[in-house]
């Protein structure tokens, strides 16, 4: 892990550092080893917007009430586009009061970012339930405050009385070691949770695309499960790499979200390469590496 320590230690704050003088935008990263626990991070405890990587939260309080017996996989619930931001997955274009199955809302949710699938879930299943399981998995920095659509009520005060959905690059990146390492829902939810975060062929997903920044720069063959956020000038990705790491990086107030994808790409590229003790080519020939 020297490689990887150097990394944290020189590189990235220096790399957050001109971030922050270039842009203004505050970059945070997280690391954890699922082998050994070793941990790094750089500014992995400041807290920001967490954009869609909220659904994180959602998907794990969702299959901990289906523990519960609160809600099953095959419940049908009633489609309310009151709930629409925006059509990001067929359940938006289903016909009002119409159904869907807590597994189609939960797929649509993680893969296609389906902010009307959130908002159901959520809806059922409760905030106040979804911000107490955070409480308990000592994630208190990642809150939801609000559903996801238009003039949406404020349901929660947020951390500090942000009034918004938030969460720490540590905070996330130790949800997802967690999943992976079924740790905070039992075996078959986790199981299931890893499936969806890593669009297993073996589901139906009914069309649904998946775009993953940390992953654009691996090898080809790399399996990541992970999930992206991007709202406004934040962009951000938490994820899993062959089961082997978990990794967030978060760009908030950053002036333009289309570079921040080329800066998450290139922190993920550089974590894989030391981690495994292998350089690899550049996708991008014309990009910076780390």
């Amino acid at each position: 892990m020297a490689k990887l320590e150097e990394l944290f230690t020189g590189k990235l704050y220096s790399i957050q550092k001109k971030v922050k003088e270039k842009t203004g935008a505050d970059l945070k990263i997280a690391f954890d080893d699922l082998q050994s626990n070793t941990q790094y991070s750089v500014n992995g405890t400041k807290p920001g917007w967490a954009a869609s990587m909220i659904k994180i939260p959602v998907l794990i309080a969702t299959f901990r009430a289906i523990d519960a017996g609160r809600l099953s996989l095959e419940d049908e619930l009633s489609i309310d586009h009151r709930f629409t931001l925006d059509p990001t997955s067929e359940i938006s274009y289903r016909q009002q009061g119409s159904t869907a199955t807590v597994t189609e809302l939960a797929n649509y949710m993680i893969l296609a970012s389906c902010n009307e699938s959130t908002n159901m879930l959520a809806d059922r299943i409760g905030i106040p339930f979804i911000n107490s399981t955070m409480q308990e998995l000592n994630c208190s920095a990642t809150r939801m405050s609000h559903l996801i659509y238009q003039m949406a009520p404020l349901e929660d005060p947020g951390i500090d009385g942000t009034s918004s959905n938030t969460t720490t690059a540590e905070e996330m990146t130790s949800l997802m070691k967690r999943i992976y390492r079924s740790e905070l829902a039992s075996p078959a939810s986790c199981t299931r949770m890893r499936q969806i975060l890593e669009n297993d062929p073996a589901l139906e997903y009914g069309r649904a695309s998946v775009n993953h920044f940390l992953q654009a720069s691996l090898p080809r063959g790399t399996l990541v499960g992970a999930k992206c956020g991007v709202l406004g000038d934040d962009i951000m990705e938490t994820g899993v790499i062959n089961g082997d790491y978990a990794l967030t990086v978060m760009l908030n107030k950053l002036s333009s979200a289309a570079g921040g994808a080329g800066v998450i790409s290139a922190i993920s590229e550089a974590v894989y390469q030391r981690y495994y003790h292998d350089q690899l080519p550049s996708v991008n020939g014309d990009r910076e590496r780390v």
